[in-house]
């Protein structure tokens, strides 16, 4: 069960960024930096989780000192979230299964974890109502979306 509140997204986010940045450093680049409220219902831990998860993947499989870029925008009725790291060595058959229970890429050996993480990641984000889903953009990058109702 949902413990829904009403969150601005850009200060939820930037609370969770700054949490990060204590854990792995400041490699975060967050945009924008103001005059965007977008406000949804959500539960605040679980989304946490969630976003916490993200940063955290963004920076176990990312080249060391690269940026991590994280963008917020308004989508048609949504607030749209992106995640995004100089690519990795994720191949798109891998992609496909990401988000499935215990998968963990050839990127992983060596790596602590225990491949749910992204499989809890997307159960949040649909029981919030939205959507996630990885791809490599034209840019050599990572990127993974996340779409919140509004």
């Amino acid at each position: 069960v949902l413990k829904r509140e009403i969150l601005n997204i850009v200060a939820f986010v930037w609370e969770v960024v700054a949490d990060a940045e204590g854990m792995w450093g400041s490699r975060f680049r967050l945009a924008p930096r103001n005059g965007l409220a977008l406000m949804i219902s959500a539960d605040h831990g679980l989304l946490k989780t969630a976003l916490l998860n993200l940063l955290d993947n963004a920076t176990k499989y990312s080249l060391p000192n690269t940026p991590i870029t994280v963008t917020i925008n308004a989508g048609e009725n949504e607030a749209v979230l992106v995640i995004e790291n100089i690519k990795t060595t994720v191949t798109p058959v891998e992609i496909e299964h990401l988000f499935k229970k215990y998968y963990r890429g050839k990127n992983s050996q060596g790596i602590s974890g225990s491949g749910v993480g992204l499989y809890l990641v997307r159960r949040i984000i649909e029981k919030h109502g939205g959507t996630v889903e990885a791809c490599h953009t034209a840019d050599d990058c990572f990127r993974v979306t996340v779409r919140l109702p509004q």
